[in-house]
């Protein structure tokens, strides 16, 4: 009777109760349980916690590699099983720029010099940059396992070095209006010939959209063809204000968004692109419906980019 009352006051079957009375009378615990049966784990705790420790410091990228260098006894599902019991699993690994010393520091100046910048400020800058499109797909994802919230940590992410070889190269840039003309690169890109895009694009952009000159400050990243004398000539001859630009700041750069979103909506179709042709007609379709939603978005995260770089010190940051 006793423990027909009791089991309801503390939510349980009587039954249970009565279990619990019985195993805090044998052990003095009400916590202690009886010794499993089976088989008994082949990766021990302190195993679990080493391959944590491999992970974090580099020795070890992934399951395979786990379980050559330190755990070949065991079966690579047994790895994984033991990495998920304390709460790693396999993400995406993160390309970002290898940033030196010293352009970490340049970063973290260049961000709390702009700090106090408003949207208003930032509504003014016109982004710009090459896009390489390939036929089939991306470059490729590379995954990692990691705890959660650690998808920017050095060990964690995949650097990367500008520019590659490519199927479509094209140029183009961004304005607070929408996107601006989109350029199809043909052949190698030279100082003289990236006049030739400015003028198309950058010009073209400009009379498209009714902006004067002086209403905007043109951004463009630190390629030697960018900042090479003819160009340089070429834009103070037009004059076009330009953003002074960190080195390696992708992540400040919010045309990288709009290109990500473009290669994505080129790759979803329904029908994908089968040759160069039908991948430039794909690429332009969808850079000219990129939704002003995006852009306005993409403007107004800059603040944000910039708070996040004196964060991070200079760092990459998850943008």
């Amino acid at each position: 009777m006793l423990f027909r009352k009791i089991g309801p006051l503390v939510n349980v079957h009587p039954t249970t109760a009565s279990r619990i009375y019985e195993r805090n009378r044998k052990t003095r615990s009400l916590t202690s349980v009886a010794a499993k049966s089976g088989r008994p784990r082949i990766l021990s705790d302190s195993d679990a916690k080493f391959t944590a420790l491999s992970l974090a410091r580099g020795h070890t990228y992934n399951v395979v590699q786990l379980w050559n260098q330190l755990f070949p006894h065991v079966s690579v599902q047994t790895v994984r099983r033991n990495l998920k019991s304390i709460g790693i699993r396999a993400f995406v690994r993160h390309c970002v720029p290898l940033i030196t010393r010293r352009n970490q520091r340049i970063r973290l100046e260049w961000c709390q010099e702009q700090a106090s910048w408003t949207l208003a400020d930032w509504a003014r800058h016109m982004y710009s940059d090459e896009k390489k499109f390939n036929l089939f797909g991306s470059d490729g994802r590379h995954y990692t396992y990691r705890t959660v919230g650690k998808s920017m940590d050095p060990c964690y992410t995949k650097k990367t070095v500008k520019h590659g070889g490519g199927s479509v190269m094209t140029w183009g840039c961004v304005t607070w209006r929408g996107v601006g003309r989109l350029v199809h690169i043909h052949g190698t890109l030279t100082s003289q010939y990236y006049t030739e895009i400015l003028k198309e694009g950058l010009l073209g952009t400009l009379k498209d959209m009714r902006i004067q000159k002086n209403q905007i400050v043109f951004q463009q990243d630190n390629d030697p063809k960018h900042t090479s004398q003819v160009a340089r000539d070429w834009l103070s001859a037009q004059s076009i204000s330009v953003l002074p630009w960190p080195a390696q700041s992708p992540d400040l750069n919010i045309i990288e968004h709009v290109w990500s979103y473009v290669d994505r909506q080129v790759h979803s179709r329904c029908t994908p692109p089968k040759n160069l042709t039908e991948l430039w007609e794909a690429i332009k379709e969808e850079w000219y419906c990129v939704p002003q939603s995006l852009i306005d978005h993409l403007y107004e995260s800059i603040p944000e980019r910039v708070q996040a770089v004196i964060d991070a010190h200079g760092g990459n940051t998850r943008y």
